[in-house]
């Protein structure tokens, strides 16, 4: 019974939130950010409107949100290559501040210490930036082979992209020589040859949880109830396509 609207805005501060969510008489919000600092809470709060964070948790703004389980998906991905006997693991990062991928890049690392396994900083590409930039920056970085794994976990479906011609342009064959696994379960996986291996993202559920919660906010704001703050943690599912294969070594 509700009316939908899509807004794009840019605006770190939140200076301008008021100027134009003030033109409408919205009864909630779903926020896709970024991020949500101190400020930019201070001024969605000010609006006086419930309000939920899609995938995106700042610790810092206190603010209830519905998140991919990075974690469990992270871990997942590990223990699947470390089950094909992959040892020599690598992570590759655009560097992009975004919350989800910070803690993707952080889940990595603690996946291989629950694993048991060294995290190798030659193996991890940090902030190889995006589209034709990461490409390039790859294809530079891999003509030293004492850099290149067994096998890569990239941050997303997307990146994956520029990591695939980067292989292949220094003559590196997918599976064979090094096998990719990517995340969020894009279409773009089975266009790609070989078909991407990649953590799938349910978005019809997240969906689904984030309407039903921002409901719930708005009910127990026209009771006048004890707001909570809450995550909702969505797990990630392995799909096994072809870029994955056994170690060699």
């Amino acid at each position: 019974g509700y009316r939908f609207t899509i807004l794009h805005i840019y605006d770190e501060s939140g200076a301008k939130l008021k100027e134009i969510i003030g033109k409408e008489q919205f009864v909630g919000m779903l926020i896709y950010a970024a991020q949500v600092n101190s400020r930019m809470k201070e001024a969605l709060d000010a609006l006086e409107v419930p309000w939920l964070l899609i995938d995106c948790f700042c610790p810092d703004a206190e603010a209830s949100a519905v998140t991919v389980n990075n974690r469990q998906g992270i871990y997942a991905a590990v223990k699947y290559l470390y089950g094909r006997g992959h040892r020599k693991i690598g992570y590759v990062s655009s560097g992009r501040p975004l919350c989800s991928l910070m803690e993707r890049r952080r889940s990595f690392r603690y996946a291989m210490e629950e694993l048991g396994l060294a995290e190798e900083p030659l193996f991890c590409v940090e902030e190889a930036g995006c589209g034709q930039k990461a490409q390039e920056y790859l294809e530079e970085l891999w003509k030293d082979a004492e850099r290149i794994p067994t096998a890569l976990l990239v941050e997303n479906d997307v990146m994956a992209v520029a990591v695939y011609r980067a292989l292949k342009s220094n003559g590196l064959r997918i599976p064979e020589d090094v096998s990719v696994i990517g995340f969020d379960g894009r279409s773009i996986c089975s266009m790609l040859e070989p078909a991407l291996t990649t953590l799938r993202v349910p978005r019809r559920v997240m969906g689904r949880l984030l309407v039903t919660l921002l409901l719930q906010k708005i009910e127990l704001q026209s009771r006048s109830a004890e707001d909570v703050t809450v995550r909702l943690e969505i797990n990630t599912e392995l799909v096994e396509m072809e870029s994955v294969a056994d170690a060699k070594e």
